[in-house]
Order: C-alpha cells, then sequence, then structure tokens
C-alpha cells in the first residue's frame, strides 16, 4: 500500500492546509491519501531532477496532513472532505478570508474564534463518523454556507458572522455537544493562531 506522498507526482514544496500539490491531476491532497491510478514512483519536474524523497520527509509531510486533517475545522470536513469540493474553491478561499481577514483582525471576535476552536473538533469527529453526513452537509451548505459567502461578498460581515455563530451552534445541539463552560486559556493576543485549530493545544478536553 502506497501513499500520496510516495508518488512522483505530489510536490511537497507546494502546500496548502495540509494538502500537497498533485502535478498529474491538477489537485491538492494530503500526503497520507491512498495511491490513485495515476501512482507513479518517480517525476521528472521542470528541471529534470527526479523528486526522491527521505523517510523524514515522508514523515514530516504526513505529520502535517494529520495536523490539519485532524485540526478540527468541520468546514473543511463538510465542503472538502464530505462534498468533495476542491481545497482551493472559491467558497473555501472565501471563508479562509472571512477568518483571516475579518475575524482575526478585530479583538473582539477572539471569543467566537476561540469557541470555534473548542468545538471544531468535535463536530468535525462528529460529521466525520455521522452515517448521514452528506445529508447534513448539504442542509448546512444550504442554509448557511451560501448565505454567509453572499453576505461576505457583499461586505455585509455582521450577517455573516451571526450565520456563523448560528451554524455552529446548529451543529453542537444537532450532536449533543457540550457548550464552552469555561476559557482555560484566552488571551486576544493569540488571535491570530485562532481558527485554524491551532490553539487547541491549550484548551483542555
Amino acid at each position: 500500500m502506497y501513499y500520496c506522498v510516495d508518488c512522483g507526482y505530489l510536490d511537497t514544496r507546494i502546500c496548502n492546509a495540509g494538502r500537497y500539490r498533485c502535478d498529474r491531476k491538477y489537485e491538492y491532497h494530503y500526503a497520507d491519501d491512498l495511491e490513485c491510478y495515476s501512482f507513479c514512483h518517480h517525476k521528472y519536474s521542470s528541471d529534470d531532477v527526479i523528486r526522491y524523497r527521505s523517510e523524514s520527509v515522508k514523515k514530516s509531510a504526513i505529520n502535517d496532513s494529520k495536523s490539519y486533517r485532524d485540526g478540527g475545522c468541520y468546514i473543511t470536513t463538510m465542503l472538502v472532505n464530505i462534498l468533495n469540493l476542491n481545497d482551493d474553491d472559491m467558497i473555501m478561499d472565501t471563508m479562509r478570508y472571512f477568518r483571516s481577514g475579518v475575524l482575526q483582525k478585530d479583538n473582539k471576535y477572539a471569543k467566537l474564534l476561540f469557541e470555534y476552536d473548542f468545538l471544531g473538533p468535535r463536530i468535525a469527529t462528529a460529521l466525520a463518523n455521522d452515517k448521514n453526513n452528506v445529508m447534513v452537509s448539504k442542509k448546512m451548505f444550504k442554509n448557511f454556507i451560501t448565505p454567509i459567502i453572499l453576505d461576505i461578498d457583499g461586505k455585509k460581515y455582521e450577517d455573516a458572522i451571526v450565520k456563523y455563530a448560528n451554524m455552529t451552534e446548529v451543529l453542537r445541539l444537532y450532536y449533543g455537544i457540550d457548550e464552552v463552560d469555561e476559557y482555560s486559556y484566552f488571551d486576544v493576543n493569540d488571535i491570530d493562531k485562532m481558527g485554524y485549530g491551532k490553539i487547541r493545544k491549550y484548551i483542555k478536553f
């Protein structure tokens, strides 16, 4: 059994949120995705250098992918892993802009981002293991993601934030997940780390 990181088509120099560029299919894949029909042990790059990878490089790429796969972004789980949108799709890029270009720019949103990092991993896990996750994801896409995207495009950020918070709350209640009852770690100076699931290392589960 081989993984994408074993394939010569995967360019481990180009990474986007834990996914690496596949030069054959023009897609991004996790390093530990299973091999596909295009699998190739070796490939010449544009400068005719064969991409050989040491075991340490492979291990590092796999760990990076696992960090993001398990990072608690239920939106990525919902849109990319379940509904099969590309990770660099316009919708995903818009949601990333919303996080980094709006929410992370103002300390008043730190609590919202902290709650997302606290609840995100639990919601993502529940979604991934839900036999009805396609149905749930489609409903979330129609009722929340699409309106949020429209609000962001129209620069109606406060409206988007309300929908964003409501979406998380709907999923929390649907899966019976406990709400955030205490902030074991909270520092608005770390707002640039929030919303990625990265701050989860400070949270006591």
